[in-house]
């Protein structure tokens, strides 16, 4: 009949994902995959919701991801002040900022690790995950960590980045 006008059985989750295959990488999308429908809607919403303040989706989604197979929860819906969630917010970063430093396979000087705290949680996190991803190929975590924070911090560093 003509009531399916879409692609023959067109999963609701690929549907989903289809207009943001182009932002995320294919690692956040496998675990978008991985956390079903509900989930996935859920943490794009937020991530929409959050829109500029996220400066790198496939690691917020990640970390979403990961957040939602740890506690089986989804972030906050409505029916609490903002107060409250912020402040939960700030110590749910503080938790994932110290948990990810304690995961790296080295320890950070204190000069690292001010530099981290300037930055604030959010763009520490981003970088503690680049740091990761780049692996072996970064000799000196500190030094690496020193340049990236003062890089976050330039005041053109939001727009460089979408060029």
């Amino acid at each position: 009949g003509d009531y399916d006008r879409g692609s023959p059985a067109q999963d609701p989750l690929e549907e989903l994902l289809e207009p943001w295959r182009s932002t995320l990488d294919s690692n956040a999308l496998r675990q978008l995959e991985s956390v079903g429908l509900e989930a996935a809607e859920h943490i794009l919403s937020e991530l929409e919701s959050k829109g500029d303040q996220v400066r790198n989706p496939s690691a917020y989604i990640s970390k979403s991801t990961s957040n939602f197979k740890h506690t089986g929860q989804l972030g906050a819906r409505g029916g609490e002040h903002n107060g409250d969630r912020q402040e939960r917010e700030e110590e749910k970063l503080k938790r994932d900022f110290d948990e990810e430093v304690s995961s790296l396979p080295y320890s950070l000087d204190d000069k690292a690790m001010e530099a981290l705290e300037e930055v604030g949680h959010q763009g520490a996190m981003s970088i503690l995950r680049n740091l990761q991803d780049a692996g072996d190929k970064v000799k000196n975590p500190n030094a690496y960590i020193m340049r990236a924070c003062a890089n976050e911090k330039r005041p053109d560093a939001k727009r460089r980045r979408h060029n």
